[in-house]
């Protein structure tokens, strides 16, 4: 869906919480293929770093999970919760200023 997202210019960010941080480490998408109708996830990931998309990683939660800033893959933006929570906020601002119900479901969707 982020793919999706970069590729209709959306500036897009996977942000890694919880558990999911682990993910935010060199090489831990190699070998995961959740199969079709999707690509290798390493690839997936690869195309939207490529294409300007942005992982965030939540710190509390990295800390919390037992990993170090040095473990995660280079560009990814360690994010504190004051940084989290004004990056939720802008969304839901944007999303009530700029979005029908219309416009979200066919963004959803993937329609044009």
């Amino acid at each position: 869906m982020a793919l999706k997202a970069l590729e209709q210019g959306h500036n897009t960010m996977v942000l890694l919480m919880v558990e999911a941080v682990e993910l935010g480490q060199r090489a831990a998408t190699d070998g995961i293929d959740v199969g079709q109708p999707f690509e290798p996830v390493s690839d997936l990931l690869a195309k939207f770093v490529r294409g300007g998309g942005r992982i965030g990683i939540c710190k509390s939660c990295m800390i919390h999970n037992g990993f170090t800033e040095a473990q995660m893959a280079p560009g990814d933006e360690i994010m504190s919760a004051p940084e989290i929570i004004d990056l939720m906020i802008g969304y839901q601002r944007f999303v009530a200023d700029h979005l029908t119900a219309s416009h979200l479901l066919r963004f959803v969707c993937g329609l044009s």
